[in-house]
């Protein structure tokens, strides 16, 4: 039996991406109450499951204890994978393809999550300083200068094995603001931000979660514009247009709610938009 790691929440049974979201709001508050800087890293893989390399695949599996016949009918899974390429000039000729991992495929996931942790597993301190969900990485540190560490050590662990960080999509966040920028292996600056979207669900460096509260009545109004078709409709029963609400505005609207500190405002957003279904 192959286990992960406790710092990954992604496709793991009894953890989801609540735990990890209330694991990071509730340490930036903790790190505020005690006037301590909390400087925190969110890294994203370009293309994580595009360019896992088979070949590191497949010592990862033997790595870990699996069978070596187990190991082979994974092999054979993606064996003889060709792919041609449709360009302004015509097709491409046939070329093997030896990365990445099957899209759509129940095993994909398991794969990619246990490689991610033999690779990275000299790393991991164990939440709350390492949260990964399947390729969303946070890193928290005490000082910007640990946090540039930190993630110089996860750039090359993870350029070893094919990956690369999008660093578009990375970003980093600090409780107390100003200071020098935090570079990249190559010198690059990260975006340096004061409210960031992890796993659906805005952190303040403040700590409040004002933020997170005003995307998720956004979020709901989006859903509800697109809903508008149905819930707007006098045609449609009242049971149907509840049903409606409750499988596609309520979930919007309510999704990372369990990490908010109870208030009267907060407590209206709920009560809110119930009364307008």
């Amino acid at each position: 039996m192959v286990e992960i790691s406790p710092d990954q929440f992604g496709f793991v049974p009894e953890r989801w991406t609540i735990d990890a979201i209330f694991i990071a709001r509730q340490l930036v508050e903790k790190y505020r109450e005690k006037n301590k800087p909390c400087h925190l890293a969110f890294l994203d893989l370009e293309k994580a499951y595009d360019r896992l390399p088979r070949t590191v695949l497949w010592e990862v599996m033997r790595e870990r204890g699996i069978p070596e016949y187990m190991v082979r009918t994974v092999q054979v899974m993606y064996d003889g994978s060709t792919a041609r390429v449709r360009t302004s000039h015509g097709m491409t000729s046939k070329f093997d393809i030896t990365v990445g991992v099957h899209q759509g495929s129940a095993l994909s996931p398991f794969l990619f999550i246990m490689t991610l942790d033999t690779v990275v597993k000299h790393l991991l301190e164990g939440p709350p300083f390492t949260l990964l969900y399947a390729d969303d990485v946070a890193l928290i540190a005490d000082s910007r200068a640990e946090l540039q560490l930190k993630i110089h050590k996860w750039q090359t662990a993870l350029a070893d094995a094919g990956f690369k960080l999008n660093l578009k999509k990375t970003g980093v966040m600090g409780s107390i603001g100003g200071g020098d920028a935090v570079l990249d292996g190559n010198a690059t600056a990260f975006t340096q931000t004061e409210e960031f979207q992890y796993l659906g669900s805005i952190l303040s460096a403040d700590g409040t979660v004002d933020a997170a509260v005003r995307g998720r009545i956004a979020c709901a109004w989006l859903k509800w514009r697109e809903s508008t078709g149905i819930l707007c409709d006098r045609r449609c029963s009242r049971v149907l247009k509840g049903k409606i609400y409750r499988a596609v505005v309520r979930p919007a609207m309510m999704y990372g709610s369990e990490c908010w500190p109870v208030s009267n405002t907060r407590k209206n957003v709920e009560h809110g938009g119930d009364a307008h279904a």
